[in-house]
């Protein structure tokens, strides 16, 4: 059975479970509404979309205009009237139950974009996604030169509500591919297959008492396509892997309208299933108290725990805590509150195989990789002004804490040894002392919005960030939604590394209520100069590319 088909099969399985599930429900429901959601196309360079940019849903004041994407809308007529029209439309929520979205794409160069949804709101939701992304070409090569990327990802959840219980089941199947670009003699790419199957469930077992219980389940593979048989000096971690990991937890814990007291203990265990890694196993458990304690304008917050395992590098155990505060409170000059958050302590948590090397492109790894555990303090400060301009301020600090340090991949090796490793960058333990911050401003005027900030590491610089990045963006559309753009900008700085400036930008046109174009230009400086945006030195990143998008809703 080929890729394809398989791909094919475990939709049409995520299909039928979920509506034999949802027919067996049965229940009524007397009005469903459309979810604030929607599709965000980006190009692939240095990540400067809307989530580079801090969330501003608590300090900014709210515009209902702002989710004009899925809200329905009215078409105008001279010859209704306006309660007439709102009458009409509620008849046609109500009888609808089942509601579908979708985003479909193409350009310049070898750019394809399908995403589509159906789902259900209401008591008890279902959800159904097919998301596939693809680019090829890029860096200003022939498409078939090994320069491309493919990201294809089929998931659905179902939701089930009772009176003091709800229970939530989701199955997810990912497929990543990376073409090599030619730097390696045995490989020409790198496909990376995961299945991630989630259950929770959250249960009040009295006015004051509840249990919360969730278990993940997943499998993670990650395989090269050789083009030659195996050698004796080709490490079998460097042509597949096979990983099988389980995660259960449990939460018990008593709150009331101020505390919230919960002890929580949590167990990971990843099994190596084709015998590529030195060791076959990793166990870890984590067992932690926590308090939440809220009043009129403050919150304080505070846990501590213990984490043993397998993989804790010299130590038998750590022992990972922190405690801080939020405060809300009003000011003179705006009718928002200033937000002050602080906290510190340490941090400790395991880094899975599937996390690493889905977050590293041209990676591998050669065995399970130990605890990551630091000292950290954090500051963060939200000032607004009238209802126009909101200031923000943040500082981490973080260093090591008992020699066990990040994982990160070894992208300084020069080419020659790389090339020993058949393209893989191997893994290495950092320990990293950082002081990091960033800050700068936002402002919202009617249908216009404008930000910027700048984000720099003063100390040690992890993997793919750069010392210095300003960011700026803005937005505008119309007061009836038909026309709309956005900009987006990242400037970089910082020593042997790629730092042309990354420039995006779109315009939508709404054509009817349920559809929509967009025309996209992504990291338009490297599309106009047909130079490649460098990843990780020897390799490149999806650079410039320009397409056209539909959107729809029904």
């Amino acid at each position: 059975m080929n890729k394809f088909c398989k791909k094919v099969l475990f939709c049409s399985i995520l299909v039928f479970s979920f509506a034999f599930a949802d027919e067996a429900e049965n229940v009524e429901e007397n009005e469903i509404t459309l979810p604030d959601v929607s599709t965000v196309i980006y190009g692939g360079a240095i990540k400067v979309g809307k989530s580079a940019v801090p969330d501003y849903s608590q300090i900014l004041a709210s515009d209902e205009k702002d989710s004009e994407v899925l809200k329905i809308e009215l078409p105008y007529s001279e010859n209704q009237n306006e309660n007439t029209l709102k009458a009409e439309a509620l008849k046609v929520d109500r009888e609808k139950s089942i509601f579908a979205e979708g985003t479909f794409g193409a350009g310049f160069p070898g750019f394809f974009l399908g995403n589509f949804s159906i789902y259900r709101q209401g008591k008890n939701p279902f959800n159904l996604n097919f998301f596939h992304e693809s680019s090829s070409g890029f860096a200003g090569l022939p498409l078939t030169s090994g320069y491309f990327e493919n990201a294809t990802e089929i998931s659905g959840n179902k939701d089930l509500n009772f009176e003091k219980a709800a229970l939530s089941f989701s199955l997810a199947y990912k497929d990543l591919s990376d073409g090599l670009q030619n730097k390696s003699e045995k490989m020409s790419d790198l496909t990376k297959n995961s299945i991630d199957g989630k259950f929770s469930l959250n249960w009040s077992l009295s006015e004051n008492f509840y249990l919360n219980f969730k278990t993940d389940v997943s499998w993670f593979n990650r395989y090269g396509l050789l083009f030659k048989s195996e050698s004796e000096d080709f490490f079998k971690a460097l042509k597949s892997i096979s990983v099988f990991s389980v995660s259960p937890s449990l939460d018990l814990g008593w709150k009331n309208s101020i505390v919230d007291v919960c002890f929580s203990s949590s167990y990971l265990s990843q099994a190596d299933l084709n015998g590529s890694f030195d060791n076959n196993s990793f166990h870890r458990g984590d067992f932690t108290l926590s308090f939440d304690s809220e009043f009129s304008f403050v919150r304080f917050f505070a846990d501590a725990g213990i984490v043993v395992g397998n993989y804790l590098g010299s130590n038998n155990f750590t022992v990972p805590f922190k405690a801080g505060a939020d405060f809300s409170v009003l000011t003179p000059v705006s009718p928002r509150k200033l937000l002050i958050s602080f906290a510190g302590g340490m941090e400790s948590e395991a880094q899975t195989v599937s996390m690493l090397e889905s977050k590293y492109k041209f990676s591998s790894l050669e065995d399970f990789q130990g605890e990551c555990s630091s000292w950290f303090g954090l500051l963060d400060i939200s000032f607004p002004i009238k209802n126009l301009f909101t200031v923000f301020f943040e500082s981490t600090f973080k260093k090591t804490a008992f020699s066990n340090g990040i994982a990160e991949p070894f992208f300084t090796l020069p080419e020659d040894e790389l090339s020993l490793r058949y393209g893989l960058y191997p893994f290495k333990i950092e320990d990293l002392t950082q002081i990091n911050t960033n800050a700068g401003f936002s402002f919202l005027y009617k249908n216009f919005t404008l930000s910027l900030f700048w984000k720099s590491f003063w100390l040690d610089v992890p993997s793919l960030e750069f010392k210095n990045t300003v960011n700026a963006s803005f937005s505008f559309q119309t007061e009836n939604s038909k026309f709309g753009f956005e900009g987006l900008s990242a400037f970089l700085f910082d020593e042997g590394k790629d730092i042309c400036p990354v420039v995006d930008f779109s315009v939508f046109f709404r054509i009817t209520n349920a559809l929509r174009l967009a025309v996209n230009a992504n990291d338009i400086v490297k599309l106009v100069s047909g130079s490649k945006r460098e990843y990780a030195g020897l390799y490149a990143k999806r650079g410039g590319n320009v397409s056209l998008v539909v959107k729809f809703n029904f």
